[in-house]
């Protein structure tokens, strides 16, 4: 005899809500989760994980009386204007990812007598951005000039960025799961700032040079000691909506301009 189990509807519709999908989708084709939705049947322990590995949900979570109240796990530095206001469940896995990978090098750092990282936290928002621009720029010994193209300057800039104790990543999926791709009108990038692991992740969906801006918009977050998500979308955008961002944003676009 096959066992079915009782789910509730708005736990289901929580988990596709999350994952940004519909009930209707050729995924569910074989799951009849219209009819769990309607609760016209109950889904067998084996169509549940399915489900579970579809949306992208921890299968304990569908046994929830209720959908749980998810809190983003990162400051939101986003315009309003050109973001969608909820995380997706792909940047909350990798913001968790990121977070893991930190402490572990954080916890190593310390363990091996590593000193912080002075730049840090080093600057506040009373700092002239271009000045410190300047300056970090001379620190690194980085000159526009040393690179010619995107991919060639991307990869000086990840480079210094690292000699100088940053810990950097750049993908453009969750893992490698080429079916779950970023968003970059999503995110740009974020940074979690920490003493011994200061950390960068970009979105490597964009384009190339809109990269490069993230990685050094995201270093101005750090500079400043703040951790946040970011969807900057270049120079471009900076110029455009300057007025209607928050003060931080300015800052690091600032400074990540004059770069």
């Amino acid at each position: 005899m096959t066992v079915k189990v009782p789910v509730e509807p708005s736990v289901l519709r929580w988990a596709l809500d999350r994952a940004d999908m519909s009930e209707t989708e050729k995924a569910f084709d074989k799951l009849r989760v219209s009819e769990w939705l309607r609760q016209d049947s109950q889904p067998t322990i084996s169509q549940l994980t399915k489900f579970a590995q579809k949306t992208h949900v921890p299968f304990g979570m569908l046994f929830l009386s209720e959908p749980p109240v998810e809190e983003k796990p990162l400051a939101d530095f986003r315009f309003r204007g050109s973001a969608p206001e909820k995380y997706s469940a792909e940047l909350t896995e990798t913001i968790l990812e990121q977070q893991r990978r930190q402490n572990w090098y954080r916890d190593y750092a310390i363990a091996r007598g590593l000193e912080v990282n002075e730049y840090v936290g080093s600057e506040t928002l009373a700092s002239n951005p271009e000045q410190v621009a300047d300056r970090i720029r001379y620190d690194f010994g980085y000159t526009p000039g040393m690179v010619r193209s995107g991919t060639e300057a991307r990869k000086a800039i990840i480079e210094l960025l690292e000699e100088n104790g940053f810990l950097i990543s750049v993908a453009g999926v969750v893992g490698s799961n080429t079916h779950r791709p970023y968003d970059p009108n999503e995110f740009s990038g974020f940074s979690l700032s920490n003493d011994y692991a200061p950390t960068i992740f970009v979105n490597g969906r964009d384009t190339k040079n809109a990269q490069i801006f993230t990685l050094l918009h995201e270093l101005g977050h750090l500079l400043l000691g703040e951790s946040g998500v970011s969807v900057s979308g270049g120079e471009e955008v900076h110029q455009q909506h300057a007025e209607q961002q928050a003060y931080n944003e300015r800052w690091c676009d600032s400074f990540a301009a004059h770069f």
